[in-house]
């Protein structure tokens, strides 16, 4: 009987010993792998609910004309007066704000004459006839809908 003993052991030895017991070979993960892959996991989850919360500015730029020591001109959309605005110059950027609209002829984009006063406390005086880059905020929106727009128009 030893014998019989002796050979169903062996085999089961055999059997949990063989390392190819199912065609493949299980191996267990370190418990940093699991670590790594639980702060990835929630580095993407705290970006896309960040992204769905944040808004951010959607700009835009035009060109303006200076027309006098702190007035410019630009040919903008409809944009509310008192609607704060960057001139951007070659020596530095300058704020302004809308001082007044007035509605221009012709089918441009940009339909509307817009005069825009610096800070004059910024720079010195402005020249007349000086160019500058005049940037504004279009619209507010949230990241993830800016981020999914190549995304939208490609679907569409």
């Amino acid at each position: 009987m030893s014998d019989a003993h002796d050979i169903y052991r062996k085999d089961a030895l055999d059997h949990y010993l063989a390392a190819n017991e199912f065609g493949v070979v299980t191996r267990l993960s370190p418990p940093w792998t699991w670590a790594i892959l639980l702060v990835s996991l929630a580095a993407v989850l705290t970006a896309i609910v960040t992204s769905m919360i944040v808004r951010v500015d959607v700009t835009d730029r035009a060109a303006a004309t200076f027309t006098g020591p702190a007035r410019a001109v630009a040919f903008l959309p409809k944009l509310p007066a008192n609607d704060s605005v960057r001139l951007e110059l070659a020596g530095g950027i300058v704020r302004g704000r809308i001082v007044t609209d007035v509605r221009s002829g012709g089918i441009s984009p940009r339909p509307y004459r817009v005069e825009i006063a610096t800070d004059a406390n910024e720079m010195p005086p402005f020249e007349q006839g000086m160019r500058a880059e005049v940037r504004y905020t279009v619209r507010r929106d949230r990241l993830i809908v800016i981020l999914c727009a190549p995304l939208r128009r490609w679907l569409s």
